[in-house]
Formats: structure tokens, C-alpha cells, sequence
């Protein structure tokens, strides 16, 4: 197949395994039906998939990260004021 970007639905459809593989190795295709344009196809993005407790260990708490809050913030989430 020539490299174009532009084909009709009849290719499309004759020659979908090889359009495919283009499309993952980053082209792009616009589907035509009578010379007038109807659709793009175009590769979907990989996601590589999250792994959990990938980042252990990037963020370490200081040993007061828990202790009480000081008054004034205190009140501020209460009762919404701030001093």
C-alpha cells in the first residue's frame, strides 16, 4: 500500500490488518466515502499500568507530621475564620 493518508472505506475494509499495524507504529488515516471525509483513524494512547507502591519510599513524613494542629488553624477549619 502507498504511503498516503487519505483512503476510502473500500480499502479500509480490504486492507484492515495492515492499516492497523500502521496506525500502531503512529500513522494516521482519514476514511473517505465518496471523496468526502467521514472518519479518522488514529492510534490509541498506550497506558502502561500503575504498579501500586511504585514510589515507596520518594516521600518521607517528619515524626511531628501527625501531632496537633496549632490553635488558630484549628479554628480556622472549625468555624471558617481567620485570625
Amino acid at each position: 500500500m502507498a504511503a498516503k493518508t487519505t483512503i476510502s472505506v473500500r480499502e479500509a475494509k480490504s486492507q484492515l490488518p495492515h492499516i492497523l499495524r500502521l496506525v500502531e507504529a503512529g500513522e494516521e488515516f482519514t476514511i473517505s466515502r465518496n471523496g468526502i471525509p467521514v472518519a479518522r483513524l488514529v492510534g490509541v494512547a498506550r497506558r502502561t499500568p500503575r504498579v501500586l507502591g511504585q514510589g515507596a519510599g520518594e516521600a518521607v513524613l517528619g515524626e511531628d507530621f501527625f501531632d496537633e494542629l496549632p490553635e488558630d488553624l484549628l479554628r480556622a477549619f472549625e468555624d471558617g475564620s481567620e485570625e
